[in-house]
C-alpha cells in the first residue's frame, strides 16, 4: 500500500513549485551573501585591528625618540630646553635653529608665539583649571592683555609679582612659608623670604619645574 503522504507531497510540490523553487533560490542567495559580507567584515576587522596596531607602535617609537631627544646631554644644554609645555615639534624646530647657530632666529619665533591668541588663551583656560593659579587669574589675564598691546611696562611686572606669589603659595602648601629654614643643596641653612632660593637651591625645585615651568 503506497504511503499517501508522499503522494500528497508529490502533489504539492509539482503544484507549488513556481513559488517554492523561487523561495528556495532566495534563501540561499541570503545564505551566500550573509556568509560573503561576514567574511568581508571579519577581514575588515582585521585589517582595522592590524592598523590600529601599527599607528601605535609608530606614536611608541615617537614618544621613546622624543624622551631619548629631551633627556640628551645636547638639549639639557640647550638655553631654552625649559620651555617642555610647547608642543614636541615646536621645541625640535628651535632646537635646529640653535643647532644651526640661529638663536636671534629662536628669540624671534618666541616672540611670535608668545602673541599668538589661541595660544594665550590655551594657558590662560589651564590657569583657571588651577587651584594655585586661578585665584590670580583675573591679573594674569590683564597681564596677558597688556602684553598683547606692548604695554611691557604694565605687563612684565604683573607677571613677575604673580609668579613670586604662586611659586610662594605652592611653598606654603609644602609646608614652607616666610622665614622658614631652608637646607639648600650644598648641605648649608638658610631662611627663605624670596622665591629665587627655593627654585635654585633646593629640592623643591624639581617640583616647581614639574607644575609651573
Amino acid at each position: 500500500m503506497k504511503d499517501p503522504s508522499s503522494e500528497v507531497k508529490g502533489m504539492v510540490e509539482q503544484d507549488f513549485k513556481w513559488f517554492t523553487e523561487p523561495i528556495t533560490k532566495i534563501a540561499e542567495f541570503l545564505s551566500d551573501y550573509q556568509a560573503k559580507v561576514f567574511s568581508n567584515l571579519t577581514e575588515a576587522l582585521v585589517q582595522y585591528q592590524q592598523k590600529i596596531a601599527e599607528e601605535f607602535s609608530k606614536i611608541a617609537q615617537t614618544f621613546a625618540r622624543t624622551m631619548a631627544f629631551l633627556d640628551s646631554t645636547k638639549f639639557k644644554d640647550f638655553e631654552y630646553n625649559w620651555l617642555i609645555f610647547l608642543p614636541i615639534d615646536g621645541i625640535v624646530q628651535l632646537y635646529k635653529l640653535h643647532e644651526a647657530g640661529k638663536d636671534e632666529e629662536v628669540k624671534e619665533l618666541l616672540v611670535v608665539w608668545s602673541k599668538d591668541r589661541t595660544y594665550l588663551d590655551e594657558f590662560a583656560q589651564k590657569m583657571k583649571n588651577s587651584n594655585l593659579f586661578s585665584p590670580r587669574i583675573g591679573l594674569i589675564q590683564d597681564a596677558i592683555d597688556a602684553h598683547l598691546t606692548g604695554k611691557y611696562s604694565l605687563s612684565v611686572p604683573a607677571f613677575l609679582a604673580q609668579i613670586e606669589g604662586i611659586l610662594w603659595d605652592y611653598a606654603e602648601q609644602e609646608g614652607i612659608a616666610t622665614g622658614t629654614i631652608i637646607t639648600k643643596k650644598d648641605g648649608t641653612t638658610r631662611e627663605a623670604h624670596s622665591a629665587a632660593p627655593l627654585v635654585k637651591d633646593t629640592g623643591i625645585q624639581d617640583s616647581y619645574s614639574f607644575f609651573f615651568v
